[in-house]
């Protein structure tokens, strides 16, 4: 199905409205097969993955994907990865390839003022990362930075979509896992998580130009903290605190309300 399949009823003001004899719009037929709203697709695809290990120590991964399909056209996607062990230290940098298809609400779907054009392009994301991981004794360590470039974003206008946009993301996690067996308890697990993240692209739109700004990204926290707890008394009680921190969020350019204020959560179950 393509674009929505509806049928309306009368314009009136809200006071006007009665639910007793409001003309409710027809059911549209179920069995009626509007042909001209209908749309059938083939999406073919094949992927190949090769491992080469250099020694027991280093490794490297190499992937390629290809889809085909009859209304976006061929996408070719790539992976890559080296693993490195040096001695308590796990290396990895990581390339990904992606692409996220235009859904039937851009291709078909837009009403006045949110557009869709049926020769939309998949959107196109690259991404690269860099971790590195300590563990000794009671202690893990993960360090992540990551790097994502997104082409051919697809943005919105009055009468129209277009595969105009790009956008950039950026950020780390750092996370921290120990294990404790004191004499009094069976065992302590300790967890803490901390990722930032920073997004900006085309976002504001110009109604003089007809173009898009660039902007942060809407409605992503840029911190976030996680921290837990568990004991484990013995086989018959066990308790876990866990709290996570969301800071604040600034909307899209189009809310009214400008930002979503952090919060905090915290739980505790025995």
């Amino acid at each position: 199905h393509k674009a929505y399949n509806v049928n309306y009823s009368a314009a009136l003001t809200p006071d006007m409205v009665d639910a007793a004899t409001f003309p409710y719009p027809e059911i549209p037929a179920g069995n009626t097969l509007e042909r001209f709203n209908r749309i059938e697709t083939d999406d073919l695809g094949f992927f190949m993955q090769a491992k080469y290990n250099i020694n027991k120590n280093h490794h490297l991964n190499l992937g390629i994907r290809v889809d085909d399909n009859s209304v976006y056209g061929t996408a070719t996607t790539l992976r890559a990865g080296y693993v490195g062990k040096f001695n308590k230290f796990i290396f990895k940098a990581l390339y990904g390839e992606a692409f996220q298809e235009p859904n039937p609400r851009v291709l078909y779907g837009g009403w006045t003022g949110s557009g869709s054009d049926p020769d939309l392009k998949p959107e196109k994301s690259k991404t690269l990362e860099f971790s590195l991981n300590y563990t000794a004794g009671k202690f893990s360590h993960l360090l992540s930075l990551y790097y994502v470039k997104n082409s051919d974003t697809i943005l919105n206008f009055t009468g129209g979509a277009l595969n105009l946009g790009e956008r950039e993301v950026y950020g780390f996690d750092y996370h921290l896992k120990a294990l404790f067996n004191p004499t009094f308890m069976d065992q302590v697990k300790l967890w803490a998580y901390y990722s930032y993240i920073k997004a900006e692209g085309d976002e504001i739109y110009d109604a003089a130009t007809d173009t898009y700004l660039k902007a942060d990204i809407g409605d992503i926290a840029d911190h976030k903290i996680w921290f837990g707890i568990t004991g484990i008394v013995d086989d018959h009680f066990s308790g876990t605190l866990k709290t996570r921190y969301i800071g604040a969020r600034d909307t899209v350019y189009t809310n009214p309300i400008k930002q979503v204020a952090s919060y905090f959560v915290l739980d505790l179950n025995l």
